[in-house]
């Protein structure tokens, strides 16, 4: 139960150290990061489960421990997702544009999509980990135990199946979050047909004929705003030459008047004035 709750909260951490070091997150290698957290989510899990075996702390505190970490690591990606997206649009500023390269802009718009693609998969990551915490509290409760054992050992099943099937529920919503293969899965009448009643209020762009482009559409419209920025940029540097040259010329017609005027007035020698 630890394991599977601090799971999400270590894919937090992990898309912090993402933000924080943006410049430079793509181009330098850090697999120390995935090591450490990786360790220590088995650490923590062996931890868990020789607590639970032995009974050393009881199973509301567990449940209790597991739901935290399920709430902090939520805000946690609330607080990085409204970051990132902020700074995406700090950068994207007339005034702050220059400042900043493409590839650093890249990686930010990267991390929105990384954590759009993981907000769907923590959501039910979530519910699933409040199902099996009710699952957990009601096979362990002590009252049930000694007067409803039935009730007990349909609950304990139910968590046993839960725990099953949480890694395929896991993959197949981990696969739709990410709008290739949802296309891939969705291309298909029949499917499209079954799912549209609960995918069609979750993903609504992608049950709309005109929203499905080719790669071609795709292409096209990638470049065309790939373009469009470039222009405005190429405007802008171009506004700025045409500002300093006009300042230039008119520097050059003060000097040219300066000059008239001394010609005009020219200054009398001190034996004239003798």
């Amino acid at each position: 139960m630890v394991l599977i709750c601090s799971l999400a909260l270590l894919l937090a951490v992990e898309r912090y150290f993402a933000t924080i070091w943006v410049s430079t997150y793509e181009m330098k290698k850090h697999k120390w990061i995935s090591i450490v957290l990786v360790k220590l989510n088995i650490v923590a899990g062996v931890i868990g489960t020789l607590i639970f075996h032995y009974e050393l702390i009881s199973v509301l505190l567990l449940v209790a421990l597991g739901l935290s970490l399920n709430v902090i690591s939520i805000f946690s990606f609330i607080t990085l997702y409204n970051l990132n997206r902020t700074n995406l649009k700090y950068c994207q500023t007339r005034e702050m544009s220059p400042l900043y390269t493409l590839s650093f802009r890249f990686q930010l718009n990267e991390n929105l999509k990384i954590m759009k693609w993981l907000k769907n998969s923590i959501v039910v990551m979530a519910a699933l980990n409040m199902t099996l915490a009710g699952f957990l509290i009601v096979s362990n409760d002590e009252y049930l135990r000694n007067n409803n054992q039935a009730i007990v050992k349909h609950f304990h099943t139910f968590f046993n199946f839960a725990i099953a099937v949480y890694g395929q529920i896991l993959i197949f919503v981990f696969l739709l979050a990410d709008r290739n293969f949802r296309r891939l899965f969705l291309r298909f009448d029949l499917i499209r047909m079954m799912t549209k009643p609960f995918f069609g209020r979750v993903f609504p762009e992608d049950f709309r004929s005109n929203s499905n482009l080719s790669t071609n559409d795709e292409t096209n419209v990638y470049f065309t705003s790939l373009s469009s920025q470039w222009d405005d940029q190429m405007r802008r540097k171009s506004m700025d030459i045409l500002k300093k040259v006009e300042a230039q010329n008119e520097e050059k017609k003060k000097k040219k008047r300066r000059s008239g005027r001394r010609r005009i007035f020219p200054k009398r020698s001190t034996n004239e004035d003798n």
